[in-house]
């Protein structure tokens, strides 16, 4: 068994905080290792999925209101005059094409926080914000939940040390 499993198993509830955590910062990897440890009854589907799904939800919320209090400050006035160029572009395309914009982020890394980064600074309403990301955030654990599911059940058939160890 590796230190991964041991801590999984010992510790379940310090997992779903760390999968909490991870899916703030970096959510793909984070769901997708901890679906392995789903797949092999060590993590509940159910409350996995849903601690994903409120840090994916915190963590876009959070940059949203980072985007929107930055942009009146002395680091929102450089960015602005660094990335001028854009704005135009954005100012007509970005609000306009928002709904798909976000479903579409949640599968590139990094874009997924800049994109509801990019709402505060534009001042996107944030009932529209939020009921969007709720509707990407849903989609999104949908595809990964999908994609855990076969990712453990070929892990499975490889064998979960193997592999666990080499993700370690």
């Amino acid at each position: 068994m590796t230190g991964l499993e041991l801590f999984v198993i010992a510790n379940p509830l310090l997992a779903y905080l760390a999968i909490f955590v991870g899916t703030f910062i970096e959510a793909d990897l984070t769901y997708l290792l901890a679906s392995v440890f789903a797949e092999q009854g060590d993590l509940r589907w159910g409350m996995l999925a849903a601690v994903a799904f409120f840090g994916v939800m915190t963590g876009d919320i959070c940059f949203y209101w980072l985007g929107k209090r930055l942009k009146d400050t002395k680091l929102g006035t450089w960015l602005t005059k660094r990335f001028n160029g854009y704005h135009g572009w954005l100012d007509e395309n970005f609000a306009a094409r928002y709904q798909e914009i976000a479903v579409f982020s949640k599968y590139i890394s990094y874009v997924n926080r800049i994109t509801p980064f990019l709402a505060g600074w534009h001042d996107i309403e944030f009932k529209k914000f939020l009921r969007i990301h709720l509707y990407a955030d849903l989609v999104w654990l949908g595809v990964l939940t999908l994609i855990g599911h076969g990712l453990g059940v070929v892990i499975a058939a490889v064998g979960a040390r193997a592999a666990l160890r080499r993700i370690e």
